[in-house]
């Protein structure tokens, strides 16, 4: 099943190799052209409607992807009073839609690379129309569970293909504004889930609107992807080149048959990297993609362990915690919807900044803004908890039914509010709203962008699944650990550890995340395919002041630049762009 398919093996038009070498002589000669009336090429932005408004209808799969997941915090009290839930079964509830998501994240790819990005969108939809109805019309715990797992699957089957088709249709100068539009699409979707929930959390059977409401937005996006084309690299892997050439002059808005030849030729270029690798072949040194998978392993892997998915999870609780306490589940979740609002400007923010700021120092300075908050709210946590009428968590299958989360952190005395200084309760707050804004502004847009960039178009399917599946693993850990885990350090101490984690990723983007701002997707794999791992790492070390002029470092890294701007391949890439 992993192995690659024999359309993957044979990548150029019926011209054959021949083409091939003709469109790169006539990129060469029009380089040379260019250079000399008027200095070095540089691509303009296209101001394209048609590109904008395909990218955002695949997007629409992210304002789904955050709904469902936000949902949950808001519906779980009613399912728990309706089915009668004990601790085990609530958290059954919420684990059974991160085990559909990893269950897609190990056979999504497959489907992707064999049906292509823009059909997997439209069958995911019909997949989230399907989970969202089943879990309205639930009458029983294993439905309810099967509905869970439905969704789930279909929230980390939309991540990779709307990822890859926006990647794919977009130019390298708007590629990451583009592609974080799938990231503005799931804060969105997470502040609708928050408003929907304050909406109906007080309405009999409230969680079933809440669920089968989904359904809408998943029905216009299966409706409007049947007007968009495929990706013109996917196109071209088929061999329907006629379709791949309209496909780009709509997409790209060209007029000029030899502007078409060179994006198509810029298009096949691309496909050759991987074009001969499987999924068993994905930590293999060829095509650059052990080092591709090294740094996706990095970056989902710090986007959960730097504490992301709990205080998503459990944001309501969190908020009493900061010493937002209140007697009905409205007062404890309407302080979330401010936080949907701080998450959706700061992804705005990003998908503004990212391709003039570069995908480096948006990840560095987000993630520092997230270390220095979560130090802040470790303090606030460990100050309060001295004294104060907060508990250590606990989950027992006689509380409350009007608790906000499906397992409490802490329980509110009625002296709560009073206990917490006021000065260090609103600190609190704003490094929580600091902390989910920076994320919203990095790690959240970035990493996913970044993925969607680093492998080579022919396997990139199942590359970004299998991070995908890391991802929502340590998603999994991490949230199913979280309450035992305060439990055993208190929340201050989980804070901290939080802390000490976010720095360990920001050596790591340091040192290892290479900068893609203004690339092609094939310079990027060439870059990755021609640069040692330790080049890269020296080479980057080098801009601190201190190793400047380390000549260790130098021998190590030297080659770096000279390798990646000498490649022959990167030369014709930087003709055709």
């Amino acid at each position: 099943m992993c192995d690659n398919e024999e359309d993957a093996t044979v990548l150029l038009t019926a011209g054959g190799q021949e083409s091939l070498n003709d469109d790169l002589q006539i990129a060469s000669n029009n380089q040379q052209q260019r250079l000399s009336n008027n200095g070095p090429a540089i691509s303009k932005p296209n101001s394209n409607v048609f590109l904008f408004c395909s990218a955002s209808m695949a997007a629409l799969g992210g304002l789904l992807f955050g709904y469902d997941i936000g949902i949950i915090s808001t519906a779980l009290p009613q399912i728990k009073v309706e089915f009668s839930l004990t601790c085990f079964r609530q958290e059954m509830v919420v684990s059974l839609m991160l085990v559909g998501a990893l269950f897609a994240s190990l056979v999504g790819g497959v489907c992707i690379d064999k049906i292509g990005s823009r059909m997997a969108i439209i069958v995911n939809a019909l997949v989230f129309i399907a989970g969202a109805l089943l879990l309205a019309f639930s009458n029983t715990y294993g439905w309810l569970l099967v509905g869970r797992f439905i969704v789930g699957f279909a929230v980390a089957l939309s991540a990779v293909s709307e990822c890859i088709y926006i990647s794919e249709i977009s130019t390298p100068h708007n590629r990451g504004m583009l592609v974080s539009l799938n990231e503005v699409a799931i804060t969105v979707g997470f502040l609708l889930a928050y408003v929907v929930g304050l909406i109906f959390i007080d309405r009999s059977e409230g969680w079933r609107y809440m669920f089968g409401l989904s359904a809408v937005p998943a029905t216009g996006q299966l409706l409007g992807m049947f007007k968009l084309p495929n990706s013109p690299h996917f196109l071209v892997l088929k061999h329907r080149d006629e379709e791949a050439e309209s496909a780009v002059r709509n997409l790209r808005q060209l007029k000029s048959t030899d502007q078409v030849r060179q994006e198509l030729t810029h298009i096949r270029l691309s496909l050759e990297a991987g074009r001969s690798q499987s999924c068993w072949s994905l930590c293999s040194s060829a095509d650059g993609l052990r080092a591709a998978m090294l740094i996706a392993f990095g970056l989902v892997m710090g986007q959960q362990l730097t504490g992301q998915p709990n205080v998503l999870n459990y944001a309501s609780t969190i908020f009493e915690q900061v010493g937002f306490c209140g007697r009905d589940p409205v007062s404890a979740t309407f302080p979330t919807v401010g936080l949907g609002v701080v998450k959706l400007a700061a992804t705005l923010v990003s998908l503004l900044l990212v391709d003039r700021m570069g995908r480096r120092k948006t990840l560095l300075l987000g993630a520092l803004i997230m270390a220095v908050s979560l130090i802040c709210l470790g303090v606030f946590a460990l100050v309060q908890q001295q004294g104060s009428s907060v508990i250590r968590p606990t989950c027992t299958d006689s509380q409350p039914s009007n608790h906000s989360a499906n397992a409490t952190l802490f329980v509110c005395g009625s002296s709560s509010s009073s206990d917490v200084n006021p000065g260090l309760r609103y600190m609190a707050l704003a490094a929580l709203m600091a902390y989910v804004a920076a994320y919203s502004f990095s790690f959240g847009p970035v990493t996913w962008l970044l993925l969607s960039e680093i492998f080579p178009a022919a396997i990139k399917g199942r590359a970004m699944a299998v991070s995908t599946s890391v991802n929502w693993a340590t998603n999994l850990v991490i949230s199913a650990t979280f309450l035992r885990t305060v439990q055993l350090f208190s929340l201050g101490g989980v804070f901290f550890g939080y802390a000490i984690l976010t720095f360990l990723s920001i050596i790591f983007i340091f040192l290892v995340v290479p900068e893609t701002r203004n690339k092609t997707l094939h310079r990027i794999t060439k870059e990755l395919e021609t640069t040692t791992f330790a080049g890269r790492m020296a080479q980057h070390a080098r801009q601190f002041p201190c190793f400047t002029d380390s000549s260790w470092l130098l021998k190590l890294g030297g080659n770096y630049s000279q390798l990646a701007n000498n490649s022959r391949d990167v030369v014709m890439e930087m003709a055709v762009s």
